[in-house]
């Protein structure tokens, strides 16, 4: 069985527990939360190294495991409670389910376990941003991850976590709804912001933001990208009242484009090309019909 809380003392930095509390009732729990989210956040092979580590005999010490543990940890531990709360105070007899109660403890009424829930929810997702973060900023240090399915799908968009889309649209810094929001982003980016910039030029940007070693001139550009692809994704996800000003920051985005070709050649050698050889279709008396925008 893979854990990575073996103690009290080790819960109650991430959890208000009392010193009474069992951790071993926790260790299934523990096991859901480490394969439904640390795993999609730290890669397959990194998980089971830290895994590996935490619960060997004698391990070498590995400062770098040790400085990643207790970020893993806070997020083992929201999402273990999370998942556990429902059951933990149920006991289940060759009778049936009773619930545990005695002189000086009574079970919290059923309102108060699911506002509980709900914030273990949401301090789990904000325990899977710090993370993020905290490997974003050391990246050198774990290459397990840098290497991963999981850092290519962390890093698959303009806009990477939920700190950073809320400078954009508020979304409350909240990795939940970041988390909400990321497949409507897939489809701006595909849909409306990619064909304006073009593939060649849209993949460049995002190897330069996974590397971070963006140019000066494709930062300037994600400048507007970013501010383009969050209104337009809050537009189509949360409300159309986005959607003017998502348009707005692409024709930004669009102008910068056309005023310096040259800056951009991937953008140069193809939608610039392609617009340029065929002529615009222009509105006149003497056609039959009328085309808007023209």
């Amino acid at each position: 069985m893979k854990i990575l809380i073996k103690t009290t003392e080790e819960l109650q930095q991430f959890l208000k527990v009392d010193s009474t509390f069992v951790v071993s009732t926790l260790y299934a729990y523990q096991e859901s939360a480490i394969e439904q989210y640390l795993r999609d956040a730290l890669g397959e092979d990194l998980t089971d190294a830290l895994a590996d580590y935490y619960n060997a005999d004698d391990p070498e010490a590995e400062a770098d495991l040790d400085a990643l543990l207790p970020y893993a940890q806070r997020v083992v531990a929201k999402f273990s409670f999370h998942t556990g709360a429902p059951n933990l105070d149920l006991k289940l007899t060759d009778s049936g389910f009773g619930v545990v109660n005695n002189q000086t403890l009574s079970p919290a009424s059923k309102d108060r376990v699911n506002r509980f829930i709900e914030s273990l929810e949401r301090e789990g997702w904000a325990a899977v941003e710090m993370l993020l973060r905290f490997l974003e900023s050391n990246q050198a240090d774990y290459p397990l991850w840098v290497e991963s399915e999981a850092y290519t799908m962390t890093q698959r968009n303009y806009i990477n976590s939920a700190e950073d889309f809320d400078k954009y649209v508020s979304i409350g810094k909240s990795r939940l709804k970041f988390n909400e929001l990321r497949n409507a982003m897939d489809d701006v980016e595909i849909l409306e912001v990619n064909p304006v910039i073009g593939e060649s030029l849209a993949t460049k940007i995002k190897a330069e933001i996974k590397a971070g070693t963006l140019t000066a001139a494709n930062l300037a550009l994600l400048f507007f990208i970013k501010r383009a692809t969050a209104n337009l994704t809050a537009a189509y996800a949360l409300d159309e009242k986005y959607r003017i000003k998502g348009e707005h920051y692409l024709s930004e985005v669009r102008k910068m484009l056309d005023r310096n070709p040259d800056a951009y050649p991937e953008y140069r050698d193809t939608i610039y090309v392609k617009e340029k050889t065929y002529q615009r279709f222009e509105n006149s008396d003497e056609n039959g019909f009328f085309v808007a925008g023209s």
